[in-house]
C-alpha cells in the first residue's frame, strides 16, 4: 500500500536573495534595446540558525540575444559554505561555468 510522507521542522532557516539583469547599452540607444546584458544573482542561506550553518549561491554572467526569441548566456556559478562545513543541498559545494540557450516558441 501507500505510505504517508512526513515533514519534520528541525530548526529555523533564513534566506536573503537578490538578482538582476542589466542591459547597459540600452541606455545609449534611441530605441532602448540592446542584445547584450549582464546578470547577477546572490543567495545567502542560513540553513539552521541554531547551529549557525551558512552557505551562499552566486551567479554572474553575460547574455546575448541571438534574435527576439532566443538568448545565449555564459555564466559562472558557485555554491560554497561560509562557516565550517554545513551539509549543503545537492550537489554540495561547487564552482562551474555554464552555457545556456533559451528559445521561446
Amino acid at each position: 500500500g501507500w505510505t504517508r510522507g512526513q515533514l519534520v521542522l528541525m530548526g529555523t532557516v533564513g534566506v536573503l536573495s537578490a538578482h538582476g539583469i542589466v542591459r547597459p547599452l540600452a541606455f545609449a540607444r534611441s530605441d532602448g534595446r540592446s542584445p547584450f546584458g549582464i546578470l547577477v544573482r546572490y543567495d545567502a542561506v542560513e540553513s539552521d540558525v541554531d547551529r549557525d550553518d551558512r552557505y551562499h549561491f552566486f551567479i554572474a554572467g553575460v547574455l546575448f540575444d541571438l534574435n527576439p526569441r532566443s538568448t545565449l548566456v555564459l555564466d559562472y556559478q558557485e555554491q560554497l559554505a561560509d562557516d565550517g562545513a554545513p551539509p549543503l543541498p545537492s550537489p554540495g559545494s561547487f564552482r562551474a561555468l555554464f552555457v545556456h540557450i533559451n528559445v521561446n516558441f
